[in-house]
């Protein structure tokens, strides 16, 4: 800029510096919370690792980073942040941190199932479905003191992205955020056997329809289908085009936006012999339940509920280790109580430029 009447250049000089300690102003902030089964490639699909040949470390509990967009020469940017929650379905209570009053209206779930591993993907799908409504619930309860409408605005907003003259939306129960289920490990899946491809594809197109989901299949070994990833998150953190590509073959990688599929497409799983005489009472959701988990016996070590703690078998015993365990765990449970306005959130933080 050039001096003034009466300026000196050292005058000038300071004011610009002054101009630079000014940071960027956030002129909207939103966030993805990636959950998902172990080790089926959740760090691959944040912005540090997609597209790249390098393996990320697996997630310990809860990692996050954040990326900004908006011209290098203005002051005001759009912040996105990523959530990544590690443990599989075991560390649920962690939600807790990410979904919140502050974050509720510009949250994205999305849950990450493995392909390779359909004896897990039912209970997973289900158990950190049950797990985030139990925790919105908790956060709509919240925030009806100084904001009474709010359950009917995110019930509202569900309804708009399904889209309200869908013909199914008398039947689905759409998400009351936005939601994202990832099939990771396409790679793997492409090359399993056709009938039980396409058992898995019917069911995840039947549970993202139901639940007013995108669905998105995926591998860190297709740099095309990292594009779609990409696009995706793009679309959710910044309202970024994304472009519809519409795939429902099962011997393809499926693509289905949300809203954009039919329980008349999707079609039901045919049970055999006397099994078709159980399911006469049972509701849509128990139908694809009970036929998926006949072909598929879900894992019980995937599930919370009925799996043993490991940490607790004698054979594991370490008694100075098992104090500091104790010690913890009790640390745990007093933060999770304290009111979220006084918490302390370390995280370490990634900048990302070029996102």
């Amino acid at each position: 800029m050039p001096a003034g009447p009466g300026q000196i250049i050292w005058d000038v000089a300071i004011e610009l510096a002054d101009q630079k300690t000014v940071g960027p102003q956030v002129e909207k902030e939103s966030t993805i919370l990636i959950t998902g089964a172990k080790e089926c490639g959740k760090s691959s699909i944040l912005p540090m690792y997609l597209n790249q040949e390098e393996l990320p470390k697996p997630t310990v509990a809860l990692d996050y980073a954040f990326a900004h967009v908006g011209a290098t020469n203005k002051m005001v940017k759009d912040i996105g942040h990523y959530w990544e929650l590690g443990g599989g379905i075991w560390l649920v209570q962690l939600m807790e941190v990410v979904i919140k009053p502050e974050t509720i209206q510009s949250l994205t779930l999305v849950i990450m199932v493995d392909l390779s591993k359909p004896t897990e993907i039912w209970v997973t799908i289900k158990s950190l479905l049950a797990a985030a409504k139990e925790r919105i619930q908790a956060v709509v309860s919240q925030m009806k003191a100084d904001k009474a409408d709010i359950l009917e605005q995110l019930k509202k907003k569900a309804r708009d992205r399904f889209g309200k003259d869908h013909k199914d939306r008398d039947i689905v129960e759409p998400f009351l955020i936005p939601l994202v289920i990832i099939g990771g490990k396409y790679d793997i899946f492409q090359n399993s056997d056709p009938e039980h491809r396409k058992i898995i594809c019917k069911t995840l197109r039947f549970l993202a329809h139901y639940h007013g989901a995108t669905l998105q299949f995926f591998t860190i070994r297709d740099k095309s289908l990292g594009k779609r990833i990409e696009y995706l998150k793009n679309h959710h953190l910044f309202g970024n085009h994304y472009p519809k590509l519409h795939e429902v073959d099962h011997n393809k990688p499926l693509s289905v936006y949300v809203g954009h599929d039919s329980l008349q497409s999707i079609g039901h799983l045919t049970p055999g012999g006397q099994d078709s005489r159980e399911m006469q009472n049972k509701s849509l959701v128990e139908n694809f339940e009970f036929v998926f988990t006949k072909y598929f016996p879900q894992e019980k070590s995937a599930d919370p509920q009925t799996a043993a703690d490991p940490s607790q078998e004698p054979q594991f015993k370490e008694h100075d280790i098992d104090i500091l365990k104790r010690q913890k765990d009790q640390e745990l449970e007093q933060r999770r109580q304290r009111p979220f306005n006084t918490r302390e959130q370390t995280v370490e933080k990634i900048y990302i430029d070029d996102f």
